[in-house]
């Protein structure tokens, strides 16, 4: 017999897409934050990120070498994944279990680490994300 109670089922995918991070601003490591388009949710109630995936739509500029998608719950890492590859391609985020909750009326954030720019101007890639998460009532 199932679980009868659907108040702490998984909420659908939430899918957001054109995240565009802009430009390097320097060679070397770069940590570019929330675009401020398109707007992540705030949730009534504490939720738990279970799952996320990226998929580049627009391939990074042949300058960025190495980069990380990062899902904050604030300040902590939630969920991170590398990022910079061919277009096209859904890449699996690895959640951190510890960080994965946000409390009553916050929301989860995003932010894009460049490990390596060999320039300033280098465009970083366009990105849709979907995010799985479920109330969290512990």
């Amino acid at each position: 017999m199932g679980y009868s109670d659907q108040k702490y089922y998984a909420r659908p995918l939430e899918q957001y897409v054109s995240i565009i991070f802009g430009t390097a601003t320097a060679s070397g490591t770069n940590t570019l934050a929330s675009p401020t388009s398109p707007l992540l949710p705030v949730y009534i109630r504490k939720t738990k990120l279970t799952a996320f995936s990226v998929l580049p739509t627009t391939a990074a500029a042949a300058g960025v070498v190495a980069g990380t998608f990062v899902i904050l719950n604030g300040t902590a890492t939630a969920g991170q994944c590398s990022v910079v590859g061919a277009a096209g391609t859904a890449i699996v985020g690895t959640i951190t279990a510890a960080n994965a909750s946000v409390g009553t009326g916050t929301g989860f954030t995003y932010e894009l680490i460049l490990n390596t720019a060999t320039a300033s101007g280098v465009a970083t890639g366009t990105f849709t994300v979907q995010v799985e998460a479920t109330e969290n009532p512990a």
